[in-house]
């Protein structure tokens, strides 16, 4: 092959998505693992059930977003644009059963505001910064015995 295949302009930028993502695997697969331990006492349709069904939903899409950077998918864009919006919904919900239950701390807030302008900041960075797929493209090996002039 005379290309590498890429999915960003920089490798910089490839290589602090693929961490992160290995790190919110790591987090999500904490969180995740941990509540179901008291699966018992959780009700499906209660809010502790929606947070579950939302981390495993985020598990998931993370998981295949992270195996298709590792072998640089052009679909690994995709996926990781729809688990950043499934991660910023499932903080959304977060601060909603914080307010409902009335544990409204600053802290707490203040943590959930940084969360959610780091994944602000994780959309821009794959957005901007991702190459656009040109399925046109005639590489070297294809021109081979063709005359341009």
């Amino acid at each position: 092959m005379l290309y590498k295949k890429r999915i960003f302009k920089y490798n910089f930028v490839y290589f602090l998505i693929l961490i992160l993502t290995f790190i919110l695997n790591l987090f999500f697969g904490y969180i995740i693992f941990g509540i179901t331990k008291h699966f018992e006492e959780i009700k499906l349709f209660s809010a502790d059930g929606l947070q579950i069904s939302l981390g495993i939903l985020s598990l998931i899409f993370n998981t295949t977003s992270f195996i298709s950077l590792f072998k640089k998918s052009e679909k690994s864009i995709f996926l990781l644009n729809v688990n950043y919006f499934i991660i910023t919904l499932f903080l959304f919900f977060e601060i909603y059963v914080y307010l409902n239950n009335g544990f409204f701390f600053k802290a707490i807030f203040i943590i959930f505001l940084n969360s959610i302008i780091f994944i602000g900041i994780m959309f821009f960075l794959i957005n901007y910064f991702k190459i656009k797929s040109n399925k046109n493209k005639i590489y070297e090996s294809e021109e081979i015995g063709t005359h341009n002039d």
